[in-house]
């Protein structure tokens, strides 16, 4: 397990718990830190997404962000709620790590100096990890039954680090 510190955007998360793997993060990295925004939209049912308590899983951390000034300055960046907060959460706690799955949201986050991985990341550190046996069958169901978004360049790039 790697004792860093990790926030996440609500993306990867409703990613991982569609393959129920969201108990992967805390056998990663301990604890994953929540800004109030991303808990809240995890809560929210969406048309592809039930409803997800992250209360439910002990390693899911809550907490507020402080900066709220810096909320504009990232609105104006075309950043949802639950990426401003995550990535403001992120740079308050000064994080090993990110985790976002939007392009903009990563752009934003790495601009201002922190380390983001989107879900597919999270899945070659799990199988590096030997929590999981395969990414090549996880990432067919990402896109075919959430229709998540991924370019044939990045399909082949993940499928080459993970040598499958």
């Amino acid at each position: 397990m790697t004792l860093a510190i990790v926030v996440s955007d609500t993306s990867p998360i409703r990613a991982l718990q569609h393959l129920n793997l969201a108990a992967v993060l805390g056998k990663l990295y301990g604890q994953v830190y929540l800004p109030e925004q991303v808990a809240a939209e995890l809560r929210r049912p969406q048309r592809r997404f039930p409803a997800f308590d992250p209360g439910g899983f002990p390693f899911f951390v809550v907490q507020a962000v402080r900066d709220r000034q810096r909320l504009a300055e990232l609105r104006a960046k075309r950043l949802d709620d639950g990426e401003i907060e995550a990535i403001l959460l992120a740079l308050e706690k000064s994080a090993s790590l990110i985790l976002v799955d939007e392009r903009i949201g990563r752009r934003v986050a790495v601009e201002l100096g922190l380390r983001a991985v989107g879900v597919l990341g999270v899945l070659l550190h799990a199988k590096q990890q030997a929590l999981i046996p395969a990414i090549r069958p996880l990432m067919a169901r990402l896109q075919n039954e959430i229709d998540f978004h991924l370019s044939a360049a990045l399909i082949e790039e993940v499928l080459r680090i993970a040598d499958e």
